[in-house]
């Protein structure tokens, strides 16, 4: 068996040596494991695998590296064990807020040298059974007869129906504020990694993060899944919103670009609402590794347009001029982040991450050319200047 190191590692060997072998077993019971879709799952997080009976999901399986998760999980009390291993705190935490908001019973978290099975159980379902360790190479049962076992149980009773909201155990920073000055020179550059870090522990008046419920959004339609995590529209105290949310146990990489994003948005606060959305709200979903950043939604990306009028053309460079004067580069010019409005009047920009801060007239020019080829197919007679 070939030692694996990375979580991608983990995953490719248990698609190859199980998972696939299971897709041919469990063929006449109609259920597929597979890498989830980010319509797959109700909530916010995307779990590394699925198991899938026609269109539902009934079990999510949570892939980690070997390293730092003690083996004998299943063994101790779950007083002792959220006591004293809290890397297997936090993997259980994300495994079993997987089965939460998507209202299933079962999940499996493995290494792909050992393998755990969770059940949900208790009156309120808030609790959850852990098993012992289950090696790859356990003979009775093996890890396929194991994983075949679960997956039809799971086909049979998957699902808990209007459960009651459970408090996950934290696996990340809750509070935190934003602390840089919109004040910018020249040649100031992305934030750093731990400059980002930074900005969740110092005090500002530039305001603090919030925490909410998952409750606290209705009236969810998902939207779609991109590089920073899902994209929900939903109402919000009032507010047609546009939540983007990232699940950070995932993508640990991505929050300085989370940070960059709001920052931004502080820069243009004068042209939110003209040129780009309004933030309307920014935090953690509270007990979970999810961050989420609210703004107003206002439209369609142009990707889902054939055509778009030479007054639509003017006001796109409008906004990226706009943006060019309070010395901020979008460096991510594309028909998906660019916005027309639901009164076909306005063009906005959207997805601030990948920004930088300069004046530099020369790459605002490059930008305004990125622009205009981006532009180019969607209207005709255009005039190249």
């Amino acid at each position: 068996m070939a030692y694996v190191v990375r979580e991608t590692d983990v995953q490719n060997a248990l698609q190859t040596n199980v998972l696939f072998n299971l897709n041919v077993v469990l063929r006449n019971d109609g259920i597929v494991f597979r890498s989830p879709s980010g319509s797959d799952m109700d909530g916010p997080g995307l779990s590394d695998f699925v198991a899938k009976r026609e269109s539902t999901t009934i079990l999510v399986i949570e892939v980690k590296k070997k390293s730092g998760l003690p083996i004998y999980i299943g063994r101790d009390s779950s007083v002792e064990f959220f006591q004293n291993h809290s890397r297997g705190k936090c993997v259980i935490s994300q495994a079993f807020s997987y089965m939460v908001e998507n209202n299933l019973l079962y999940g499996i978290i493995t290494t792909y040298d050992h393998n755990w099975f969770l059940q949900r159980e208790g009156d309120n379902h808030d609790q959850i059974l852990i098993s012992e360790a289950l090696s790859f190479n356990n003979n009775n049962p093996t890890v396929l007869k194991a994983y075949a076992y679960l997956a039809l149980r799971a086909k049979q009773n998957h699902c808990l129906p209007n459960p009651n909201l459970i408090s996950i155990p934290n696996t990340i920073p809750q509070s935190g504020y934003l602390t840089r000055s919109a004040n910018r020179s020249q040649n100031q550059q992305p934030l750093g990694e731990s400059q980002s870090y930074s900005l969740m522990t110092q005090q500002s008046s530039s305001g603090q993060f919030q925490n909410f419920q998952q409750s606290d959004f209705s009236n969810k339609t998902y939207l779609g899944y991109g590089r920073c995590g899902k994209t929900f529209r939903c109402d919000f105290q009032g507010y047609d919103l546009a939540l983007k949310v990232t699940d950070l146990s995932k993508k640990k990489g991505l929050l300085p670009e989370l940070m960059q994003e709001l920052e931004v948005y502080c820069i243009l606060k004068d042209i939110q609402g003209i040129c780009i959305p309004k933030l309307v709200c920014y935090g953690y979903l509270l007990n979970t590794p999810y961050f989420a950043i609210g703004t107003t939604f206002v439209g369609k990306s142009l990707e889902k347009f054939k055509t778009i009028t030479r007054m639509q053309e003017q006001k796109a460079y409008k906004a990226l001029d706009e943006i060019h004067k309070r010395g901020v580069l979008h460096n991510d010019i594309r028909k998906e982040n660019i916005i027309l409005c639901d009164d076909g009047k306005r063009i906005f920009l959207i997805d601030f991450g990948m920004a930088t801060f300069s004046t530099d007239r020369e790459k605002q020019l490059e930008e305004k050319i990125e622009m205009k080829y981006c532009l180019s197919d969607m209207i005709d007679d255009l005039i190249l200047e």
